[in-house]
């Protein structure tokens, strides 16, 4: 049997938590029968949970349970489900990223969800603003697909239309990774088409199929800089990075460090093809960054502030 990829196993350590209940004894061998996995792999899922809780320093916290003999006892309740879920600034923002990955967009019911999950000391508008700037819709399936082909070295053929082709062209890649760039997601394969490495616009991407055959991701070599852009002879944006918001150059493609750190400040110049993605960045931030120029961005980021603003205060 194939090991279990890192998402697969999550999902299964989701499902075996809801099989667990209080003052239960269960044989490993059926629960590892219930949830497609072997007696071996349910045991170390089971061990894994054991050291899991609210509170890493609180034994109380825990995952209740304990494996003895071919069989796992569970001697109490799981506290670590039983809290609420707060959110801090920086939380927020790693859940928006992810939402994004999901495919939910910023009008989801998730989103109140995570409205309400926020911590006592923090502000909600806020919080929706971070949501609402980072969270866009594509297609999640298919980001899915390549996810778990690019971990298990799977071939997958896709429908993709490039820029400007009047009808989508079948391929067959080899997806090597997946990242987010400028307001989209990509993925960099191997085209068996093209016979190089080429990058993909996911959300141009019309289906993606499993095709079952497997590569060996050393034949081609590293697929070099993973990068969408080429940024060469572009317009440069100029920003303000406050000192609650740190700098992340990974955040920022082709961003540079135009001067160091002045009174708790620190001024980058990025390179960018149109405003909007930056924009919404920069919105995102909620003034933490600021733009000096050109004052072409500078109107954009006004006026997506704005608008975000004005949805915020409809709802």
């Amino acid at each position: 049997m194939a090991k279990a990829t890192t998402s697969e196993r999550a999902r299964r350590l989701i499902a075996l938590m809801g099989h667990l209940t209080k003052d239960s004894s269960y044989r490993v061998a059926d629960l590892a029968t219930s949830l497609g996995a072997t007696p071996a792999e349910l045991a170390a899922d089971l061990e894994a949970l054991s050291m899991c809780g609210a509170n890493d320093l609180d034994p109380y916290s825990l995952v209740p349970v304990m494996i003895e003999n071919g069989t796992v006892e569970v001697f109490g309740h799981m506290p670590a489900l039983s809290g609420p879920v707060r959110l801090s600034s920086a939380e927020a923002t790693a859940l928006a990223a992810a939402l994004q990955a999901a495919g939910f967009t910023a009008n989801d019911p998730l989103v109140a969800k995570i409205l309400s999950a926020a911590s006592a000391g923090f502000d909600a508008e806020e919080l929706e603003h971070t949501v609402r700037a980072a969270v866009s819709s594509h297609e999640h399936s298919v980001f899915g697909i390549l996810a778990d082909a690019a971990q298990s070295h799977t071939v997958i053929e896709i429908d993709y239309t490039g820029t400007g082709a009047p009808s989508a062209t079948t391929r067959r890649v080899e997806p090597a990774a997946l990242f987010a760039e400028r307001g989209a997601w990509y993925v960099t394969a191997w085209c068996h088409r093209s016979g190089s490495w080429r990058t993909f616009r996911i959300d141009r991407i019309r289906e993606a199929r499993v095709t079952g055959e497997t590569f060996d991701p050393s034949v081609h070599g590293e697929p070099g800089p993973i990068s969408a852009f080429d940024v060469t002879g572009l317009p440069l944006a100029t920003l303000r990075f406050l000192a609650e918001e740190p700098f992340v150059e990974r955040e920022w493609p082709g961003a540079r460090l135009a001067e160091g750190p002045d009174v708790g400040t620190t001024i980058v110049e990025v390179p960018y093809g149109g405003t909007g993605w930056i924009a919404r960045r920069v919105v995102a931030r909620l003034g933490r960054v600021e733009v000096l120029g050109p004052a072409e961005l500078r109107e954009a980021v006004k006026a997506l502030a704005h608008q975000e603003l004005s949805s915020a205060t409809a709802t």
